[in-house]
């Protein structure tokens, strides 16, 4: 419907012509805007001669002011929630590492005897504790995964992914556990007979150093006491497996110190003329040569 002519009009018109624009284009825009065609027609008509336009003001609509306000419908964002599969992902990590991984690592500890050995059946029976928590670490690590991943397409109305984060991570633990056990049970008697053929190396070496400074033939017994002050930290070793080393009757006995856990697996067994091995693997110490 056409409508009185506007301020909007006359500014736009006003432009139009100040770009040099066709009458006809600028009649057209106007009519465009919803002006009347003649209205238009007359409006750069009398622009263009300079007379003055006249502008038919707004009416006002009549507003009741008892009238109530108008309620404008709004739509309220949806609160986040925390993912309860991220808590259900933490709950059975802790449960499964807790509640039976660290209880098995406790358990190996407290049967360990005053040497460091394990024996076999507990190893295997806290083994067997701990594989009762790997079910709980499978649920637990596939919930993780899946609640980080609706946690990420949810587009902020789900949260908790440090919640999903952590049980991931403690339910991969509760998988470990029972790998991890018998490894260090394995190792244990490895890194005890190195660490017995470490201290047999230090011995030899401070028999040799007290025979060379103190003059002494290969016919000399050594001295255990005289042996401490070439000794590292002044006092002599003894076996990481228990027991007291054995010094040779003679310092032209070879070996000149034997361990009393000589027969256990792995041998700790200082042997002579080649570089010494534990179960056949080098122990990258350096060879010594056997006196004639």
């Amino acid at each position: 419907m056409p409508r009185e002519i506007i301020e909007g009009d006359i500014e736009v018109a006003q432009n139009l012509l100040s770009a040099q624009r066709d009458p006809a284009q600028i009649t057209a825009a106007l009519v465009y805007r919803g002006l009347d065609e003649q209205a238009a027609t007359r409006l750069v008509e009398d622009l263009k001669k300079g007379r003055r336009v006249t502008v038919q003001p707004p009416a006002i609509p009549n507003i009741r002011h008892d009238s109530p306000p108008r309620q404008h419908s709004s739509v309220e964002a949806a609160p986040a929630r925390r993912s309860g599969l991220a808590m259900a992902s933490l709950v059975l990590g802790l449960l499964g590492f807790f509640g039976f991984g660290v209880f098995a690592f406790i358990g190996l500890i407290l049967g360990t005897d005053s040497a460091g050995r394990v024996p076999l059946n507990l190893a295997a029976d806290m083994t067997g504790r701990a594989m009762l928590g790997a079910p709980f670490g499978i649920i637990g690590l596939i919930l993780g995964f899946v609640s980080m991943g609706k946690i990420k397409k949810s587009g902020g109305l789900l949260t908790g992914r440090g919640i999903a984060l952590a049980g991931t991570i403690v339910s991969g633990f509760c998988l470990l556990v029972p790998v991890l056990i018998p490894n260090l049970v394995r190792a244990a008697p490895t890194a005890r007979a190195l660490a017995c053929i470490n201290n047999m190396i230090q011995i030899d070496g401070a028999i040799q150093q007290w025979a060379v400074e103190n003059k002494k033939q290969d016919s000399d017994s050594p001295d255990a006491v005289a042996l401490v002050r070439y000794i590292h930290g002044g006092v002599m070793p003894t076996c990481p497996a228990g027991g007291v080393y054995v010094l040779a009757p003679t310092v032209g006995t070879i070996p000149r110190v034997t361990c009393p856990n000589a027969s256990s697996k792995p041998p700790h067994v200082l042997e002579t003329g080649f570089e010494p091995r534990v179960n056949n693997r080098p122990t990258g110490r350096l060879r010594w040569d056997k006196r004639d």
